[in-house]
């Protein structure tokens, strides 16, 4: 889908609102996910600025573990500031590259940084592989599920923000979408988002009162996972049986829109 706005200052702001607002956050559900995964948290708060702007902060000190993303709640001991020269930087790190990184306040918490590097690589390991430890243990569900709440979150900002989808007008089918993940155990992981008439998303753990109008099952962790990293189409997802549509296309098609946008901010994820 080529675009028809190109802004390289709205991209990076985009890209650094998805870095630090919906790929972060999923470190916490990964820090937390598994017993696996609550062994590598290092007892360290993590926080990263662009400059000597603080943009955001992981607070592992204790749980439950909380993302920061105020300069006014980054307090108390335990903390490691991380210096990057600015967002392209930042972004360049959250997305998985290597980047120049000054450390400042707190360095002296070396066994803590060292552990929180592993744990991040850990991370960005597992949102492409799936495996967690030596013996390469697999947790499609889990995987699935970060996937999945990473690209609703990031929808969110994709929506407000993007250029080309602000450029086609913002009208279109308003209500709630439902996303079931289903593993092969019979586990359920259910999220919901909402669409405005405007083009405005909020997503939603719960189920709402007004119910979905459309929903959108996958009836493997695998088929989400190829689905929402984009690996297969939506189209050929549909064919495949690798996702099952019920109820109001129109705004499965309007969300879907939304989605195609989010790899143009974000790494890839497998």
């Amino acid at each position: 889908m080529k675009l028809l706005v190109d802004d390289t200052r709205h991209t990076l702001d985009l890209e650094a609102t998805i870095a630090l607002q919906s790929i972060l956050p999923r470190m916490l559900e990964f820090a937390e996910g598994s017993p696996i995964t609550r062994l590598w948290v290092p007892k360290i708060a993590v926080g990263f600025f662009a400059g000597r702007t603080f943009r955001a902060g992981l607070d592992f000190r204790r749980a439950p573990y909380r993302w920061i993303g105020s300069a006014e709640e980054w307090t108390g001991s335990g903390r490691v500031h991380l210096h990057l020269k600015d967002d392209r930087d930042l972004v360049d790190l959250l997305q998985g590259d290597a980047v120049a990184i000054r450390p400042g306040y707190g360095i002296w918490h070396v066994a803590g940084l060292l552990k929180f590097q592993t744990f991040a690589n850990r991370f960005q390991t597992f949102l492409r592989m799936g495996t967690l430890g030596k013996k390469e243990i697999k947790d499609c569900l889990f995987q699935a599920r970060l996937l999945l709440d990473l690209t609703l979150d990031a929808a969110i900002h994709v929506a407000a923000q993007d250029p080309w989808l602000k450029s086609m007008g913002s009208t279109g089918p308003a209500g709630w979408a439902h996303f079931g993940l289903r593993g092969l155990s019979g586990e359920q992981i259910d999220r919901w988002i909402y669409r405005s008439v405007e083009g405005v998303l909020k997503v939603c753990r719960s189920e709402p009162e007004a119910g979905a109008a459309v929903s959108l099952i996958f009836p493997t962790p695998e088929a989400a996972i190829s689905l929402i990293s984009q690996a297969t189409d939506s189209s050929s997802g549909t064919a495949l049986g690798q996702v099952e549509v019920r109820g109001f296309i129109p705004l499965a098609d309007a969300l879907n829109l939304v989605f195609d946008q989010i790899p143009r901010y974000t790494p890839p994820l497998i």
